[in-house]
């Protein structure tokens, strides 16, 4: 798969258009007020000795309004224009902070154009001969198909903050709100990159095993340390590269492994967090949204599906050059609570898009309690 677009960092652009059209309507405002001063005081002043001290004016009003942001972007400031571009800013910030496991995926944002990846799936590859004594050597064209992966859509829903409400509120509620959406877009977004990044079912290059443990208790088996085990050796096998490789286990196989070794607890986990210290040759992390699986047929249910009885935990492994994800576009919807006649309130919401898929097909997988 060869990337063939660029992402066309259109918020910088937007935002650079907004601080050109301050400066020009600044500009516009010290040409009428030296015309003023000429026609009706008779005083000739400078045109920069007019504009410095209103575009430092503009700046100082514009770091005031920004510093703390609100939402009423109908004030009139000469930098209004930039008030949308402030909180979407503060929503990607960080964005993915709660799955640190995602920075070792491949990161495509780069080649997002028009919120989808545009990609040429690779045609075959040209035969190898052994010992030729057949010239000329035949020459064959290789067709690539080119491919373009849409950006899933999230949006949120929007909340709405009276006016009533807001007059006696001691704290900024507008800000409040604006982490809920980050944290639901976020925890949503990354909650589906992860179940994409566990194995449908077993395959040749798709490991899926069931753990060797004993029942917990639930009708389910408990992970052993000898599962990561033989997941390795899988992975050799398939000449996994060693560097890059990662699995994410579930908060139940966490407590499975540190029972198992409760006699070297501080060999194998932090005390002070309790995290899981890196173990045979993969990159550990915690995985709380982690997929579910059938636990009879070892195949991952459906994103979204109601919880069953046949379900069961799971903990997932790839290598960090065969899964990506890539983010694209992110937009506010904003209703400012004075032309809102209806609501007599400020109504907000994100619309965010994003993918996170395996690339190949290929080194990614999941260790299973399957059924005891």
């Amino acid at each position: 798969m060869k990337p063939v677009y660029k992402n066309k960092e259109r918020s910088v652009v937007k935002s650079v258009m907004n601080v050109l059209f301050a400066v020009l309507f600044n500009l516009m405002v010290s040409i009428i007020a030296i015309a003023v001063m000429s026609i009706v005081y008779h005083i000739e002043v400078p045109l920069l000795a007019v504009f410095v001290p209103v575009m430092f004016v503009a700046f100082i009003l514009g770091y005031i309004k920004h510093k703390q942001p609100k939402v009423y972007s109908n004030s009139g400031l000469a930098f209004a224009g930039l008030i949308k571009e402030v909180w979407i800013s503060r929503i990607m910030e960080k964005f993915y902070a709660e799955f640190p496991y995602l920075e070792y995926t491949e990161d495509m944002t780069q080649f997002v154009d028009n919120d989808a990846i545009n990609l040429a799936d690779s045609g075959v590859n040209p035969d190898v001969l052994i010992n030729n004594t057949t010239y000329p050597i035949p020459t064959v064209t290789r067709d690539d198909a080119p491919i373009s992966i849409p950006l899933d859509n999230y949006d949120t829903k929007n909340t709405i903050v009276r006016r009533i409400e807001s007059i006696g509120l001691a704290y900024n509620k507008i800000d409040s709100i604006i982490r809920g959406h980050k944290n639901t877009l976020a925890e949503k977004s990354g909650q589906k990159f992860t179940h994409a990044y566990g194995a449908l079912s077993d395959g040749a290059y798709t490991p899926v095993l069931n753990c060797s443990g004993a029942d917990r208790g639930d009708g389910t088996k408990k992970m052993m340390t000898i599962d990561i085990i033989n997941m390795q050796k899988i992975f050799d096998k398939l000449k996994v590269p060693q560097k890059g490789r990662v699995l994410v286990l579930s908060p139940d196989h966490i407590a499975d492994l540190l029972q198992e070794n409760w006699d070297k607890y501080k060999s194998i986990a932090d005390l002070e967090s309790g995290k899981i210290m890196n173990l045979y040759g993969f990159m550990i992390f915690k995985g709380i949204l982690n997929p579910t699986y059938n636990k009879t047929t070892l195949v991952k249910n459906a994103f979204g599906a109601a919880p069953a009885s046949t379900d069961c935990v799971s903990s997932l492994v790839w290598h960090a050059a065969e899964v990506m994800r890539a983010d694209g576009s992110v937009e506010m919807f904003y209703t400012p609570r004075n032309i809102n006649t209806s609501e007599r309130g400020d109504v907000i919401g994100f619309a965010k898009r994003a993918i996170g898929l395996p690339i190949r097909g290929k080194y990614y997988g999941a260790i299973v309690s399957g059924q005891a």
